[in-house]
This record gives C-alpha cells, structure tokens and sequence, in this order.
C-alpha cells in the first residue's frame, strides 16, 4: 500500500536497505527486494537471521494476526504497536465505541442488520451536516468505506456491498464527515 511504500521510500532514500514483506512489483523494482510473508514468528525469525535494525509494520494486517506480540515479546526492534492496540487502527467500531464518548470522533451507530441500517438511513438521511459515511467494521485491508451522494446510493449500493452476504462484513458504522475532510477513516 501507499503508507507501507512511503515508509520505505524514505528509508532507502537516505541509505538504508529495505526489505519488504510481503512488497509488490513496484517495491522491488524501485527499492529493495521482498520476501513472502508467511506470518509473524517465521518474520522474526527472518528478521533476527538477517540482522536487521529495525522492522516497521506499515499495515494493519500484521497488527491484526499478532506481528507486533511477537516482535516485542522477543525484544526485537520493531516500531508498531500490539495487536491490542492496532485494533484501533483495523476496526472502525471499535474506535469509534471507544473515542466517541468522548467526543473526539463524529456521531454513529453500528448497526448488525441491514433492515436497521436503511430504516435509521431513510429517517436520518436529511439530519446529516456533512456527507454520511457507511464503513465495513472490522478489517479490511484499507478497503470498505463508501461516501454516498445520495439516499439511494446509500441503501442500495453502500448497504448491498458492506452488508451483503458476500460483502465486506456483517457490521456496518454508519457516521458523518466532518468539516471539509472526512473524519477517522
């Protein structure tokens, strides 16, 4: 991803080596090489074979499968937090049932039903000051997060991609963009 790639872009700029995991075509290519990723006690084992100096995890995907307990168990190097507490970077609802009662994120509701969920769209849908935001709960690999312009879209685009049985998930937070950006995502 974008974030993953700048991180080592940086690094390799200013003359380190930089190995990615599991990387792509235009990591190799442009700075360094890559290694599969097989999960997180084969990559501390990678890691402390080759001795490196520092690991840094720049997707929640690793967080999420405990890539962070393993490196600071095993007190190596590595700039990442625990699975704990990445969950707040790979589940919107968590993040959000945890900051909004302090009201450092914008008001929503997580709803398990899609009947629910369009019920709640139809009767606020005007009540909105900014654009409503629908995002997949869970993880998603960066993915599942849909800004609809209209009513409609909402319910039948953006409730039928994340809540459908073949959608992005079972949950889906429901919250409005705030000011010019959109908030938390």
């Amino acid at each position: 991803g974008g974030r993953e790639y700048a991180l080592a872009w940086h690094a390799a700029k200013n003359g380190h080596e930089v190995v990615g995991s599991p990387g792509n075509a235009a990591f190799e290519n442009r700075l360094g090489h890559i290694i599969p990723y097989k999960g997180p006690e084969q990559f501390a084992d990678y890691f402390e074979k080759g001795g490196f100096d520092l690991a840094v995890s720049g997707s929640e995907e690793p967080l999420a499968a405990g890539l962070g307990d393993v490196m600071h168990d095993r007190g190596l190097p590595f700039f990442g937090p625990r699975r704990a507490h990445a969950r707040a970077e790979w589940d919107k609802g968590y993040l959000h049932d945890l900051l909004e009662p302090f009201a450092l994120m914008p008001p929503g509701r997580i709803f398990k039903s899609r009947k629910r969920a369009e019920k709640y769209l139809i009767e606020h849908w005007h009540s909105y000051e900014g654009p409503c935001v629908l995002k997949a709960v869970g993880l998603q690999k960066g993915k599942g997060v849909i800004v609809p312009d209209f009513l409609e879209e909402a319910i039948y685009y953006g409730l039928e991609t994340i809540m459908s049985p073949r959608g992005m998930g079972d949950d889906i937070l429901l919250f409005r963009a705030i000011e010019c950006g959109l908030a938390a995502l």
